[in-house]
């Protein structure tokens, strides 16, 4: 069952939980059926030397499936998306799903009109948490769009649905849990 308005609010701001289902959350970001949700300044790109952003930022091998792949970290407050150029960033909101909420990260219709797309890992397992999440953007277009903290270019909604048990909960085999900012792939 999607989750509306008051149901969000209560499960974010009430004392239902240990935890709130979202933590760093602003309320006129929930919506009738979704929560809006803000980029944070981090940024992962796989990208070639010339990248704007290249010079200084932190360079970080990763092993996936075997290949050696070279990532570029950097902390800023605008990051500039190139056309078909995708980018890692993260969501400045912290989740901590119970086992029986799951979520899914859809675009906003605003950042679509400009041909920004997350790709499509939407889905959030019950039992996410304690962490942002990362989000794979890409742009479509030829023009370049500056992305900046704090704006919404995504959004979550949730799904309440019966527990999942102990033994498939994400609290207890996910691999990206207790994860701060963007993170690249642990492998397939």
């Amino acid at each position: 069952m999607l989750l509306v308005y008051q149901e969000i609010k209560d499960l974010i701001f009430g004392d239902i939980f240990e935890k709130p289902l979202v933590e760093n959350c602003l309320v006129e970001n929930i919506n009738a059926s979704s929560l809006d949700v803000r980029l944070s300044n981090d940024w992962l790109f796989e990208r070639s030397e010339d990248k704007q952003y290249s010079d200084d930022a932190e360079k970080i091998s990763i092993l996936f499936n075997g290949i050696e792949r070279l990532f570029y970290k950097k902390t800023t407050m605008k990051y500039f998306l190139d056309s078909l150029e995708p980018v890692l960033s993260s969501t400045m909101e912290k989740f901590n799903l119970p086992d029986n909420i799951s979520g899914e990260v859809c675009m906003r219709s605003s950042a679509a009109r400009v041909f920004i797309n997350h790709l499509a890992a939407g889905h959030i397992d019950p039992g996410f948490h304690n962490s942002n999440i990362t989000l794979e953007l890409i742009k479509y277009s030829k023009n370049s769009v500056v992305l900046e903290k704090g704006i919404s270019v995504c959004q979550v909604k949730f799904f309440r649905h019966e527990h999942v048990g102990e033994k498939y909960s994400y609290r207890n085999t996910g691999r990206y849990n207790n994860s701060e900012g963007a993170v690249v792939s642990k492998g397939i």
